[in-house]
């Protein structure tokens, strides 16, 4: 019997000495009917050449190839094949665009609406002539930046569908909702990139937050608006829009739970897993306090007119304080928890993550403001019905305890934000002390937090006629602003650069095509 090739043993992981089962040599040691002719002794982990049964070459200089030893994908087959080093895949810039686009972008849209609701609401002693411009520039820009980024999100859906569901709902890995830690199979693919496209179901409800947001302005204007058409358009907008964003924000939270329910091993293994899930849960608990103040703000403001009557008015301020109700637990709940994750098991969180303590701010902000706009629609409608025992939403006397029961519970809600406010920039200290801290696009979500904590302060200003509320909002402002002027400009940057949004290296494919050369 003739002596075997001692590289044909070697190729199925046999000593020369051994005699290899019949049918790994036929089927091979990875299912190919043929082992490689050769192995490049400067690369001995990637085969030149692997033939594959039904058409299927193999790997041919690190990339798949047909059957007659063609390169598999088409722009790849002009290369020569001896070429070692190939470029990763190129796309166009459209399908760039649309293929990387996240919905991290929404981030941008909202903090301009948080912006431009916290300039119109500050205390009348702190206003500015200025303040009504900038904030109709930039409720402009809200208006602009979501319609767009609407668009092209809604055409990476369409386009991509299962496999830009796929990478949504996948985006976190095992490290859960990393935005600057992208999965290890991806090879040197820029973070950014990576984090810009995903981020998946964390960043989601900012969609229709945003669109709450611009709800709340419209509220806003239909109230200082003149009785006439103009205004009856505002208001039928705000209320058929308010519905639409508490129907929208509660399909968003269910999808949020069913994902975190769905993939219960995601974040077990890693610290940042562990702090990271329960942020997903912070985020879409920001999107219902959001509901709740469009809903209170539309009570106070618009309720008792031609438009929104008591009948209309009542359902609202009802689901109102059932989606605040909601968040308090909620936010309660996260809140013990992620304490818990820092002070006993994890300590401070991975310094990529630096960013997701500001989201807890956002959901105890909000809710506040909640509390305070639907305590005061309460006793609105009530005066509006009347003062004997049959009010609509409540009785009559138990209006007014309602509104100190919810200002109460309000301040209870912005001094846990107060902490996490300052437990969050002492994770930023300790970072920067270390020099770990770097930029990622998840900071533009950072303006939200802040500004609806100012937002909150603003108003308490106005309830307990206060000017050391007043004084600590426009603190707030400008520190959400600076905030939001910074991360604007590096995240331009870094477009410019070509590294986010832009990204005309296909790196998918190039982890694909790493992926099969570690197989073969």
């Amino acid at each position: 019997m003739a002596q075997h090739s001692s590289k044909i043993y070697e190729f199925f992981g046999f000593t020369p000495g051994e005699t290899p089962p019949i049918s790994r040599i036929f089927n091979g040691a990875n299912g190919n009917a043929n082992p490689p002719e050769d192995i490049n002794p400067q690369r001995p982990d990637t085969p030149t050449t692997a033939g594959l049964t039904d058409g299927h070459a193999g790997i041919q200089n690190g990339h798949p190839t047909r059957a007659n030893g063609t390169p598999k994908h088409p722009r790849l087959r002009t290369l020569p094949p001896d070429h070692r080093d190939l470029p990763p895949p190129l796309r166009s810039r459209f399908r760039a665009l649309i293929q990387d686009f996240g919905p991290l972008w929404f981030t941008l849209p909202l903090s301009t609406a948080t912006l431009s609701l916290h300039l119109r609401l500050l205390p009348s002693p702190f206003h500015f002539p200025s303040a009504p411009t900038l904030s109709l520039i930039l409720i402009t820009l809200t208006l602009v930046l979501f319609s767009l980024f609407t668009l092209l999100f809604l055409t990476r859906l369409a386009w991509f569908r299962r496999a830009a569901y796929d990478e949504i709902s996948s985006a976190a890995g095992e490290d859960g909702l990393v935005l600057a830690a992208p999965s290890t199979s991806a090879g040197d693919a820029p973070p950014l990139m990576y984090g810009a496209s995903g981020a998946g179901f964390l960043f989601l409800p900012c969609w229709p937050a945003t669109w709450l947001l611009i709800v709340a302005y419209a509220v806003l204007d239909a109230a200082e608006a003149q009785v006439g058409r103009r205004q009856t358009a505002f208001v039928r907008f705000a209320v058929v829009g308010w519905w639409v964003g508490a129907a929208w924000m509660v399909g968003v939270l269910f999808c949020v739970l069913g994902w975190l329910l769905s993939s219960p091993r995601a974040g077990r293994r890693t610290p940042g897993g562990r702090f990271a899930r329960p942020v997903a849960l912070v985020v879409v608990t920001a999107g219902l306090a959001t509901v709740g103040w469009v809903g209170g703000l539309l009570g106070l403001e618009l309720g008792g007119g031609e438009a929104v009557g008591v009948g209309v008015l009542g359902p609202v301020v009802v689901f109102s304080f059932c989606a605040v109700g909601a968040t308090a637990v909620m936010v309660v709940m996260v809140f013990a928890v992620l304490t818990h994750e820092l002070v006993l098991v994890t300590g401070w969180p991975p310094p990529e993550q630096t960013s997701n303590m500001f989201f807890l701010v956002a959901p105890l902000g909000m809710g506040s403001v909640a509390l305070l706009y639907l305590g005061a629609a309460v006793v609105k409608s009530v005066q509006i019905v009347g003062e004997g025992d049959r009010g609509e939403v409540p009785t009559a006397g138990a209006a007014e305890s309602v509104d100190v029961v919810c200002v109460l519970l309000g301040l209870f809600l912005v001094g846990m934000a107060a902490f996490w406010l300052a437990l969050s920039f002492m994770t930023v200290v300790f970072r920067l002390s270390r020099r770990e801290l770097q930029w990622n696009p998840t900071l533009n979500g950072v303006v939200f937090p802040v500004a609806s904590l100012g937002i909150a302060m603003a108003q308490f200003g106005d309830v307990f006629q206060s000017r050391f509320f007043g004084i600590v909002s426009c603190v707030l402002l400008g520190l959400a602003s600076v905030l939001f002027i910074v991360h604007l400009l590096l995240t331009l940057v870094h477009i410019f650069k070509g590294e986010l949004l832009v990204v005309r290296e296909d790196r998918r494919l190039t982890a694909r095509l790493n992926q099969t050369v570690k197989l073969s």
